[in-house]
């Protein structure tokens, strides 16, 4: 299994993790709002007009961020502060928002499922960073975290035939897609690093729905959804959790 490696080609270390019972509180803390979001999505989002999933940027209370636009000529990433708004135009629909941790007007706009793009840009200055794509037989499903130092960058996706679900672990400098490890489950959708353990924390939805625009749910009577935990630098399974029949 590929484990990730810094600049100096060192082997990223784990800051001294608390006890086993403390890593599991906070694992099924961070799971607790990361499964409403993978099997709840119409209830985890806040939506205003075309704008969707807006965080907070630089020090001042209105500036914000968030993928914006329902048709091809409107996908944008949208900025807003107490002065102006503007948008920087994408070729994709994006969802979900990454920011990068040295720099908080730097994110990562992840396209919507079926994705096949993400795009980080500073959205002050308006420059485009760096583009990531998935391989041919990967789509993303919206969502990415970077890990503590914003070197590696991970994306859920999942395989395009059965949907089974992994973590694309790029170079946020230069794109390059550099490991790759499952999910343990289909269609993960949100992701989060947490800073403390510096593990990976993935809810995977287990939804499978048509690919015909109507998102259709194909397998609501065995669908099996999951919350894994996951070392950051090396993708080795901590914990799995499944959730049993979240739709009654």
């Amino acid at each position: 299994m590929t484990r990730l490696r810094d600049q100096n080609h060192h082997r990223l270390k784990s800051t001294d993790a608390p006890q086993q019972t403390s890593n599991r509180r906070r694992f099924l803390s961070l799971g607790v709002h990361l499964f409403a979001g993978a099997v709840l999505p119409s209830q985890a989002s806040v939506q205003t007009g075309s704008v969707k999933k807006q965080i907070s940027v630089g020090d001042h209370p209105y500036n914000g961020v968030s993928a914006s636009g329902r048709s091809p000529a409107e996908f944008a990433l949208a900025s807003t502060n107490q002065q102006q708004a503007g948008q920087l135009t994408s070729s994709f629909r994006g969802h979900g928002l990454a920011q990068y941790p040295l720099n908080p007007d730097q994110v990562v706009m992840v396209g919507r499922r079926p994705g096949r793009q993400a795009m980080f840009a500073d959205s002050r200055t308006g420059d485009v960073i760096q583009t990531f794509y998935c391989a041919s037989n990967r789509y993303f499903c919206g969502h990415a975290c970077f890990n503590q130092d914003g070197r590696w960058l991970y994306c859920s996706q999942a395989d395009s035939k059965t949907h089974q679900g992994s973590i694309a672990v790029f170079d946020s400098q230069t794109g390059q897609l550099v490991a790759e490890w499952p999910s343990h489950g289909i269609e993960p959708h949100e992701l989060v690093f947490d800073q403390l353990t510096h593990e990976l924390v993935i809810a995977n939805g287990g939804l499978v729905r048509s690919q015909d625009g109507q998102r259709r749910l194909l397998n609501r009577d065995s669908m099996s959804s999951s919350l894994v935990r996951l070392n950051a630098s090396s993708g080795q399974t901590l914990e799995q959790i499944i959730i049993k029949q979240p739709y009654s």
